[in-house]
Protein backbone atom coordinates (compact mmCIF):
# COMPACT_ATOMS: atom_id res chain seq x y z
CA UNK A 1 0.00 0.00 0.00
CA UNK A 2 1.26 3.45 -0.74
CA UNK A 3 0.89 6.43 1.56
CA UNK A 4 1.02 9.75 -0.19
CA UNK A 5 2.29 13.00 1.54
CA UNK A 6 -0.52 15.56 1.10
CA UNK A 7 0.55 17.88 -1.25
CA UNK A 8 -0.37 22.09 -0.23
CA UNK A 9 -1.90 24.01 -2.77
CA UNK A 10 -0.12 26.84 -4.32
CA UNK A 11 -2.37 29.30 -2.85
CA UNK A 12 -2.36 28.09 0.77
CA UNK A 13 0.93 28.72 0.81
CA UNK A 14 0.54 31.74 -0.46
CA UNK A 15 -2.26 32.64 2.22
CA UNK A 16 0.19 31.18 5.10
CA UNK A 17 3.14 31.73 4.32
CA UNK A 18 3.31 35.23 2.23
CA UNK A 19 -0.06 36.98 3.18
CA UNK A 20 -0.81 36.32 6.66
CA UNK A 21 2.49 37.32 7.97
CA UNK A 22 3.34 40.00 6.80
CA UNK A 23 0.25 41.41 6.91
CA UNK A 24 -0.79 41.63 3.28
CA UNK A 25 -4.50 41.47 2.47
CA UNK A 26 -6.11 39.69 -0.76
CA UNK A 27 -7.62 42.90 -1.71
CA UNK A 28 -4.02 44.81 -1.37
CA UNK A 29 -2.44 42.08 -3.25
CA UNK A 30 -5.21 42.21 -6.22
CA UNK A 31 -4.66 46.13 -6.68
CA UNK A 32 -0.69 45.88 -6.31
CA UNK A 33 -0.06 42.97 -8.82
CA UNK A 34 -3.27 44.07 -10.98
CA UNK A 35 -4.82 40.86 -10.78
CA UNK A 36 -8.91 40.32 -10.40
CA UNK A 37 -9.65 40.08 -6.39
CA UNK A 38 -11.96 37.22 -7.32
CA UNK A 39 -8.82 35.47 -9.32
CA UNK A 40 -6.52 36.14 -6.27
CA UNK A 41 -9.11 34.51 -3.85
CA UNK A 42 -9.76 31.45 -5.86
CA UNK A 43 -5.94 31.02 -5.79
CA UNK A 44 -5.68 31.41 -1.98
CA UNK A 45 -8.94 28.86 -2.00
CA UNK A 46 -6.77 26.37 -3.82
CA UNK A 47 -9.95 26.80 -6.20
CA UNK A 48 -7.55 27.98 -9.23
CA UNK A 49 -3.97 27.21 -10.76
CA UNK A 50 -1.35 30.06 -10.49
CA UNK A 51 -0.62 30.72 -14.23
CA UNK A 52 3.10 31.62 -15.53
CA UNK A 53 1.55 35.15 -15.96
CA UNK A 54 0.43 35.25 -12.43
CA UNK A 55 3.67 33.57 -11.46
CA UNK A 56 5.50 36.78 -13.05
CA UNK A 57 3.24 39.19 -11.26
CA UNK A 58 3.86 37.19 -7.42
CA UNK A 59 7.53 37.24 -8.34
CA UNK A 60 7.78 40.89 -8.82
CA UNK A 61 5.77 41.59 -6.06
CA UNK A 62 7.66 39.44 -3.57
CA UNK A 63 11.20 39.81 -4.97
CA UNK A 64 11.53 36.74 -5.68
CA UNK A 65 11.53 34.41 -9.18
CA UNK A 66 8.78 33.83 -11.17
CA UNK A 67 9.77 29.89 -11.20
CA UNK A 68 9.28 29.64 -7.32
CA UNK A 69 5.78 29.39 -7.88
CA UNK A 70 5.40 27.46 -11.18
CA UNK A 71 7.41 25.34 -9.42
CA UNK A 72 4.95 24.87 -6.35
CA UNK A 73 2.01 24.59 -9.03
CA UNK A 74 3.62 21.95 -10.72
CA UNK A 75 4.92 20.08 -7.65
CA UNK A 76 1.31 20.11 -6.67
CA UNK A 77 -0.42 19.09 -10.08
CA UNK A 78 1.94 16.21 -10.15
CA UNK A 79 0.96 15.06 -6.74
CA UNK A 80 -2.61 14.92 -7.40
CA UNK A 81 -1.92 13.18 -10.64
CA UNK A 82 0.13 10.83 -8.93
CA UNK A 83 -2.09 10.13 -5.95
CA UNK A 84 -5.44 10.06 -8.43
CA UNK A 85 -4.16 8.64 -12.11
CA UNK A 86 -0.87 6.63 -11.00
CA UNK A 87 -2.33 3.06 -11.58
CA UNK A 88 -3.99 3.94 -14.60
CA UNK A 89 -1.38 5.61 -16.14
CA UNK A 90 1.07 2.73 -15.32
CA UNK A 91 -1.34 0.72 -17.21
CA UNK A 92 -1.84 2.82 -20.13
CA UNK A 93 1.95 3.72 -20.67
CA UNK A 94 4.47 1.19 -21.69
CA UNK A 95 8.01 2.38 -21.13
CA UNK A 96 10.59 2.32 -23.71
CA UNK A 97 12.48 -0.67 -23.60
CA UNK A 98 15.91 0.87 -24.37
CA UNK A 99 18.52 2.41 -22.44
CA UNK A 100 19.06 6.01 -23.09
CA UNK A 101 22.90 6.96 -22.25
CA UNK A 102 22.32 10.43 -22.89
CA UNK A 103 19.76 13.53 -22.44
CA UNK A 104 19.46 15.23 -25.73
CA UNK A 105 19.20 19.11 -24.74
CA UNK A 106 16.69 20.79 -26.23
Amino acid sequence: MTTYISSKHPGEILLEKFLIPLGITQIMLSKDVNIPLRRINEICRGKRMITPETAFRLGLYFQMSPEFWLTLQHRYELEILRQKDAVRLTREVRPFPGVIDEVVAL
